[in-house]
């Protein structure tokens, strides 16, 4: 009996681990893709634009506040850079404020942060962690999100209504309020 019945739960927990390993793929390739297109429109910006601002540093004070090969973080904010001119003791570069890979690794550490840090209730980090990224995937946008398709010959437009997320918003069909529009 003891076998039968540790049977009958391993497959729910097998089928459960299974989706979130899914999920948990599936959360690696978005963030994967959003960093990735973040840091190559930087890339192309850094290398386009001509009015970059440059500024000098101590190569002392550059070595410390160099993150990456080709990024800094300079008074709690991202730049791309490409060095203009070198000397013995300093460096000139051109800056350009990555603000979406700033922002978004700025999500990415406020979804880690413990539930004492974010003002919430203090839960472990593993359920807070948990409840925050499993718990998105049922979330309705707050925002219609369209998505970037290729130019197609639409004769008419296509309205937020015909939104999968937007039908389950609570209200969405409901009369307008009375009053408000005499």
């Amino acid at each position: 009996m003891h076998t039968t019945a540790l049977q009958k739960v391993r497959f729910p927990a097998i089928l459960l681990l299974g989706l979130l390993l899914f999920q948990s793929a599936g959360w690696q390739m978005a963030w994967h893709g959003m960093h990735w297109n973040a840091r190559w429109e930087a890339r192309n910006a850094l290398f386009q634009d001509n009015n970059l601002p440059e500024k000098t540093f101590s190569k002392a004070f550059f070595a410390q506040i160099k993150v990456d090969k080709k990024e800094i973080r300079l008074e709690g904010f991202l730049y791309d850079f490409y060095t203009v001119a070198e000397t013995e003791d300093s460096i000139r570069v051109a800056l350009y404020h990555d603000h979406k890979e700033q922002a978004l690794l700025s999500a990415l550490g406020h979804m880690f942060q413990s539930g004492e840090q974010s003002g919430q209730s203090s839960a472990p980090f593993l359920n807070h962690w948990l409840a925050l990224s499993l718990g998105v995937a049922f979330l309705v946008p707050p925002v219609p999100v369209w998505p970037k398709l290729p130019v197609l010959a639409l004769s008419r437009a296509v309205f937020p209504a015909c939104s999968w997320g937007t039908q389950f918003v609570p209200g969405v069909f409901a009369p307008p309020p009375e009053g408000q529009w005499t």
